[in-house]
């Protein structure tokens, strides 16, 4: 009897096998049949696309692991006319000495990353037009489309910056392909206007009603003004700009604003102070911000905004230092200043608030309580006029003479 059961359970297996019995239907998985359905689903959606924005700043790895490696935005910032490597980081050595190649950590990453939004964006793209979406509000579908199309042109800002002619991808692929082929680069620039042209009439007007870090039209007008003039148009990019200073939402900050206003420092540091870049807090030169705060749910994890280190020295090396958030916290010096702009007493004017003393860190005073210079003010060596003398002052540990 219990082999006619088993054979008889065997055939059923069998028999259902050749219909749907093994077919998968994702009802607890985010994939995009079972997410796009609803407004909520696309706002998860769109939420994703900003993490991945905020995402170019990951280092190692974390809830969106892009680069997977440190210094990836400095990679960008390396062998321009402001910067070398200072402490000698080993990933972005190839970038200042200009000798990468293809198989570089950061040409296949910021490829791969860019990429990623992109499909990312396409996909909530196709999915909005599907008939059976149950929208809360009629114009939800418009307003995640607006997002998904500026997300994508910043996504092709860096591909044509980086790399020039790249292929235009603007749907999802259903099938793997190995054909692509690149698109000229005003082609692609085209598209890049049309994206953000749409996204700038449907995105809200008015800052102080949307979510700190969530776009507005005049975000997209200030992207828009830059690719017009990557696309050799400055008429154009100088009436998206004059739509953005016309807008009246926005001032240059002319007093300090920062909760403790006793505190040394000046209206310039001010804007950068943690939290205090948020139009919430009173920064009404903010036009758009990727929100960041530690062990905060939505506010990015460890391995996320390294940047704030790369420009800081490695003072805690230094006898008479220790770590401290009033020095900026622990510096990795990757990055330098090249004297050219930062120790040249003709390129900022007398009153010029962005090269004062809090703005371009030059002095440096003992902070560790039991060492016997504390307080005193450290003297930095007389041989460090050369930029090699910065790199090699700087690896040693033995000068801390960088902006922060």
């Amino acid at each position: 009897m219990k082999k006619i059961i088993a054979a008889v359970l065997t055939a059923l297996v069998i028999s259902t096998g050749c219909s749907d019995f093994l077919d998968e239907n994702l009802r607890k998985d985010l994939s995009p049949e079972s997410t796009y359905t609803s407004s909520y689903g696309f706002e998860v959606g769109i939420t994703g696309l900003y993490g991945l924005a905020r995402s170019e700043y990951n280092t190692w790895g974390g809830s969106f692991a892009t680069h997977v490696q440190a210094c990836p935005y400095e990679a960008l910032q390396i062998a321009t006319d402001i910067a070398f490597a200072g402490a000698r980081d080993g990933t972005l050595v190839p970038h200042e000495n200009l000798v990468y190649t293809s198989a570089d950590h950061y040409i296949n990453s910021y490829w791969d990353y860019c990429y990623g939004m992109i499909a990312s964006a396409n996909e909530i793209l196709k999915y909005s037009e599907y008939e059976n979406v149950k929208w809360d509000n009629p114009k939800d579908k418009e307003k995640y489309q607006a997002e998904a199309r500026f997300f994508r042109a910043y996504a092709y800002r860096y591909l044509v910056y980086l790399y020039g002619d790249v292929p235009f991808v603007d749907k999802v692929e259903e099938e793997f392909r190995l054909d692509f082929t690149r698109t000229p680069k005003a082609q692609v620039l085209q598209k890049m206007i049309e994206d953000l042209q749409f996204a700038a009439g449907i995105l809200p007007e008015n800052p102080d009603q949307v979510v700190p870090g969530r776009l507005t039209r005049w975000a997209v007008e200030h992207l828009l003004a830059e690719v017009y003039l990557m696309a050799g148009n400055p008429v154009e990019a100088e009436k998206a700009t004059q739509r953005v200073i016309g807008s009246g939402v926005f001032d240059l900050m002319k007093k300090r604003f920062r909760v403790d206003t006793e505190t040394p420092g000046d209206v310039f540091s001010d804007l950068f102070i943690e939290y205090n870049a948020r139009r919430t807090n009173g920064n009404l030169e903010t036009i758009w911000i990727i929100p960041m705060e530690y062990n905060t749910t939505g506010g990015g994890g460890s391995n996320e905004d390294w940047t704030r280190r790369a420009w800081g020295p490695q003072y805690y090396n230094v006898e008479g230092f220790v770590l401290a958030d009033s020095l900026g916290g622990r510096g990795l010096a990757q990055l330098a200043t090249l004297e050219w702009w930062s120790e040249n007493d003709e390129f900022f004017d007398a009153t010029d608030i962005r090269n004062s003393e809090y703005n371009i860190k030059r002095n440096w005073y003992y902070n560790d309580p039991d060492y016997e210079k504390f307080g005193q003010k450290l003297l930095l060596p007389q041989n460090i006029v050369q930029p090699e003398n910065y790199a090699r002052v700087l690896q040693s540990s033995s000068m801390v003479k960088m902006t922060t």
